[in-house]
């Protein structure tokens, strides 16, 4: 959410380009002392960033800022002693994780987020209780974070979902005037599992590109191992498995699995 504590952004109250510009235009008088306060407030910068390489452009914010939030982040993962927690900071680090919020909330491009929707997004990304604790019908118990639902079998909305992905894949490929099926024919496997999608013209070398998406919960208990220590450990393992399981479209057709992690 990019919000900073007073105390981590205390000592760049006063940026290093205030300074350039008052040396600049200040008296002979005042030079020394000026550029005094300057040299501390990089020393003090340098202890804070764990002994930081000071920026060849001294005027932008974003480079003094970026090895304080580095230093931050790694203190709280450090400090972490529950896996899960882990994996969510981890996942929330990412900058794939992050574009949502950048989105233009617009009804008519369908990026407009309902309240109740914005809150429980937020709430999973920073790690605060978004339900009471309560039994699910698939029998298990659900805490206070509401991380089971993101992972449960019997969960309602698992296909919609998933078809709501492969919608926007092929409204993607059709929008660069590549025509593109959802579900095709034809190329099932023996035991009739199809491809999410299909496009109607070659992709690549004569060959049309052929796509399987899946969406795996970055801090269901099964993946834990993985996702606390690895960004994208999850979705990695989960293109694996696309890939063995549709290894015979290899030959024909580009197949190209999509993973994503909640």
């Amino acid at each position: 959410m990019n919000t900073r504590r007073i105390a981590d952004k205390a000592w760049d109250l006063m940026p290093i380009d205030v300074f350039t510009s008052v040396v600049i235009s200040a008296p002979k008088l005042m030079l020394k002392s000026l550029i005094f306060l300057s040299l501390n407030k990089i020393d003090a910068w340098r202890e804070a960033s764990a002994n930081g390489l000071v920026p060849v452009n001294l005027c932008l914010q974003r480079l003094w800022d970026e090895p304080l939030c580095r230093v931050v982040f790694g203190k709280l993962v450090n400090t972490s002693s529950d896996a899960a927690e882990r994996a969510r900071l981890l996942a929330a680090a990412t900058w794939e994780s992050g574009l949502w919020l950048q989105a233009l909330p617009s009804p008519n491009l369908v990026t407009l987020l309902d309240n109740t929707t914005f809150s429980l997004a937020i709430s999973l990304r920073l790690g605060l209780p978004t339900n009471h604790p309560q039994c699910c019908p698939c029998g298990s118990m659900v805490d206070r974070q509401g991380h089971h639902g993101l992972s449960c079998q019997r969960s309602a909305g698992r296909l919609s979902r998933h078809a709501a992905l492969n919608y926007v894949v092929c409204r993607a490929l059709v929008s660069i005037n590549v025509p593109a099926i959802l579900e095709p024919n034809r190329i099932a496997r023996d035991d009739g599992k199809r491809p999410d999608g299909l496009t109607l013209v070659p992709w690549k070398s004569g060959r049309c590109l052929v796509w399987d998406a899946t969406c795996v919960d970055t801090l269901a208990a099964s993946y834990l191992h993985g996702t606390s220590v690895t960004t994208g450990a999850t979705a990695s393992e989960a293109q694996t498995r696309k890939r063995r399981k549709y290894v015979y479209l290899s030959r024909n057709y580009i197949f190209f699995p999509l993973a994503f992690e909640t």
